[in-house]
């Protein structure tokens, strides 16, 4: 019983912590629907070019997904900021490189 409650107890500290860090960033979820015969395309400029280009823009890539079902109707991903205005700031950066521009 005492080592039972040494753990509940180690882990109650543990929950403390992490409740201490909370995770303070911007999410956003993007949803993308290609033309039809045009997802090939649309993952090869994400893959080669935009994941890249969003890390030099200050914008952290969390996940890309595509259905297992009807895989060429829709991209969804998520990135993150440090803030919203960060996230404002990165999008307009993003918008006017012109590396993006020539993609």
């Amino acid at each position: 019983m005492k080592k039972l409650l040494f753990i509940a107890l180690m882990l109650s500290g543990a929950t403390t912590s992490f409740a201490q860090q909370a995770d303070t960033r911007f999410y956003e979820m993007r949803t993308y629907w290609p033309a039809a015969g045009k997802m090939d395309n649309m993952l090869a400029r994400f893959r080669n070019h935009t994941t890249k280009l969003f890390t030099k823009h200050g914008m952290t890539n969390i996940g890309y997904w595509v259905p297992q079902r009807k895989p060429d109707s829709v991209l969804v991903y998520i990135l993150a900021y440090p803030n919203k205005e960060a996230r404002d700031a990165s999008w307009k950066a993003f918008s006017a490189d012109p590396e993006w521009q020539k993609v």
